[in-house]
């Protein structure tokens, strides 16, 4: 740790990852039935090397549903649970974000076990990306 480059505010820019932002619009299926289900959505950015799928709307109902973030691989690398409603409203620019998820695929898994009733479902609004060197 360089104390004097940290104060000055000298930054190594080859550590910092350089983000893109790439409008991704996808809505799940939403409604207020307690009827059960359990979608996929695949996201993928050819030649990302890390991808953050970022929220403008997100409704769970506790004890019900839940959104898992994975991997290719399908390891789960972020999880939203229990009752969650945070939606960006009029004049909010706030961004809801996942954790990033390495490499050039993305999970998105919404599950909504039918325990009760009450809106669910998300909506994204845009992904996060740092590219890889040799993709640019």
């Amino acid at each position: 740790l360089n104390v004097k480059r940290a104060l000055a505010g000298d930054v190594n820019k080859a550590v910092v990852p350089t983000y893109q932002d790439v409008s991704y619009v996808f809505e799940s299926p939403r409604g207020t039935s307690a009827a059960s289900y359990d979608t996929m959505t695949k996201i993928e950015q050819k030649g990302a090397k890390e991808i953050t799928v970022c929220f403008s709307r997100i409704d769970l109902v506790e004890n019900s549903d839940w959104i898992e973030v994975m991997g290719a691989d399908y390891r789960v690398k972020d999880t939203m649970t229990g009752t969650y409603d945070d939606t960006n409203y009029k004049d909010e620019q706030h961004d809801l974000c996942a954790a990033p998820i390495l490499g050039d695929t993305v999970y998105v898994r919404l599950s909504k076990q039918g325990v009760s009733d009450g809106m669910q479902g998300f909506k994204t609004k845009l992904l996060k990306v740092v590219q890889n060197e040799t993709a640019k």
